[in-house]
């Protein structure tokens, strides 16, 4: 069928740059946290802003080699909990990419049971949501290196501190679950696109006196009409192909119910699509008229084949349709669905969702595990601190 970012202080797609950042350390926890500094700052050595007679004052017998190894002590373990800082945001991050993992198989779960109750012959009043399935993609976390005591000095002021942990900004990499990257989003638009182009075009399919059903052409003396025709058919099977390879590869099926009670970001968000099927025309028994796409009109059989090529592989062409009012989106339409193809496309994807889901999950967690193993070593060592 056709279809928000886990926040915690982490960026998509964001270039490093280079800079300096001072790096303040919690008052309350062994955390730190970055701050840029300002356009009115200026760095120093230390010691030269510290009042004459400093070392002599402190440092007496030990003097400067004394004083620049205290100020080491104190960048490491500034380091130790900036280091700190970012294993929590990363494992946070993993935990949230994990719970939506949860989220998605229970869901994908739910959608199996829904399918269940239909069939390959029955899609009459099946009703899907859509939604982008979402990608492992890398995500930047900001944090510092080589950092070192540092005094810094706002020129406007005159004010100087002399012992401030500056480094080097940085940012490390780590692949977490984004439920809605910007493709995804592209790709639903193109479905809707693609769907707006096959009502067009049936618009003009069913024209009077052009084309009311392959039943229509009984002799070859239409010919003229019938490959018009034809091509426009060819294309609207082609748009039905694309629409479902990007379904496939970009979206996730879902209950309705399970999108409004669970999915509320991407409802918000327009990150959706709702597609329902119902049976257009049935016969006397209620049963839906199922025809074949070429054996039915035999008087056209050898043409038929000839021109539908030149759109659609027959290999690829379904074998029986049932004519259907489907609605996806707000677009509306009658055309003929090949039930047994779309069934099985749908239990299919589901399949595969759900096996995608399952590596990522184990994946992630293997990943938290390491890192939280990181941050009880060093929890153990206290932070790396004297």
């Amino acid at each position: 069928m056709g279809f928000g970012v886990i926040a915690v202080f982490l960026v998509y797609g964001a270039d490093a740059q280079i800079a300096q950042v001072k790096v303040i350390p919690d008052s309350n926890v062994p955390r730190a946290s970055l701050v840029s500094l300002q356009n009115t700052e200026e760095l120093f050595d230390s010691l030269s802003c510290r009042p004459a007679g400093y070392l002599n004052t402190y440092y007496k017998e030990s003097g400067k080699d004394a004083y620049d190894a205290d100020n080491a002590k104190t960048a490491r373990c500034v380091t130790g909990y900036l280091t700190a800082t970012v294993l929590e945001q990363k494992i946070a991050g993993l935990s949230a990419s994990i719970a939506e993992m949860d989220k998605r198989l229970v869901s994908l779960a739910n959608t199996g049971k829904y399918l269940n109750g239909f069939s390959a012959v029955n899609l009459n009043g099946l009703s899907l949501a859509a939604i982008p399935a979402g990608i492992d993609e890398p995500v930047q976390f900001e944090t510092a290196k080589n950092i070192a005591e540092r005094c810094v000095k706002d020129t406007s002021t005159g004010m100087a501190n002399p012992a401030v942990a500056v480094g080097d900004k940085a940012v490390d990499s780590l692949s977490l679950f984004n439920p809605v990257p910007e493709m995804a989003i592209k790709k639903m638009q193109e479905v809707r696109n693609n769907t707006q182009k096959m009502k067009n075009l049936l618009l003009k399919f069913v024209k009077p006196g052009l084309f009311k059903g392959f039943g229509s052409f009984l002799n070859d003396s239409l010919a003229a009409d019938v490959d018009a025709n034809i091509e426009m058919m060819g294309q609207m099977l082609a748009l039905a192909i694309v629409n479902q390879k990007i379904a496939t590869e970009y979206a996730m099926s879902l209950t309705v119910d399970d999108l409004q009670k669970n999915y509320q970001p991407q409802v918000a968000a327009g990150n959706y699509l709702i597609t329902t099927l119902h049976w257009q025309r049935k016969d006397e028994k209620g049963r839906p008229i199922k025809k074949k796409i070429v054996e039915d009109t035999p008087p056209l059989l050898g043409h038929m084949r000839r021109a539908l090529e030149k759109q659609v592989p027959l290999d690829k062409m379904p074998k029986t349709t049932t004519r259907m009012d489907i609605t996806v989106g707000d677009i509306q339409f009658t055309a003929r669905m090949p039930e047994a193809d779309v069934y099985n496309e749908l239990k299919a994807a589901v399949a595969n969702n759900i096996a995608k889901y399952n590596v990522m999950k184990a994946n992630y967690g293997a990943i938290m595990k390491t890192l939280q193993g990181q941050l009880n070593t060093l929890v153990s060592n206290e932070y790396n601190c004297p």
